[in-house]
């Protein structure tokens, strides 16, 4: 259970997301890559009392659908919208680069007037999502590039000049 400034700790929150083994509707798959349906569901999920919308973050296609980008249907959502919390059910920071989505995070949490929220993982599947771009899958590698990843992250949005020595990033700022 996520606990927000203001609000109780006793009381339950919910959020919307499309499960991929449930095969209709996906989020922003198929049909709802369409960004029109994707926020017209948010504003569903939203006047219904919800309290978060998830998106998922993959890249190629799954059973023959097309994939939008997350990002921008999470900004196309955020303004439309005014309370629901918004944000990818895991950003695979494996496979990103830090410093562009915390670009992406802060420039959401702005658009949504602090609604963004930010989950990151390793990503799967290995091979649709790193292998068939010439990356590694293998489990270990992923988990070395989230942890350098996530140190990236968590500095850049401190707000204070950092330092880090990771091995895919080095970065003196």
């Amino acid at each position: 259970m996520s606990h927000y400034p203001g609000e109780s700790l006793d009381r339950r929150r919910f959020g919307v997301h499309n499960q991929q083994e449930n095969p209709e509707p996906r989020a922003h798959f198929g049909d709802y890559a369409d960004p029109a349906r994707t926020v017209a569901l948010a504003r569903e999920a939203e006047n219904a009392g919800w309290h978060a919308f998830f998106l998922w973050d993959h890249v190629l296609a799954w059973d023959g659908n097309i994939v939008a980008d997350p990002c921008t249907l999470l900004a196309a959502v955020a303004a439309s919208t005014e309370r629901i919390r918004l944000g990818t059910m895991v950003t695979p920071l494996a496979r990103r680069r830090p410093w562009q989505i915390v670009r992406q995070v802060v420039t959401l949490d702005h658009l949504s007037h602090g609604r963004a929220v930010l989950r990151v993982g390793l990503g799967y599947p290995p091979h649709e999502e790193f292998e068939v771009f010439g990356e590694s899958g293998e489990a270990r590698g992923r988990a070395e590039l989230l942890d350098e990843s996530l140190e990236i992250v968590v500095g850049l949005m401190g707000g204070e000049p950092f330092s880090t020595r990771a091995a895919t990033s080095p970065w003196d700022r």
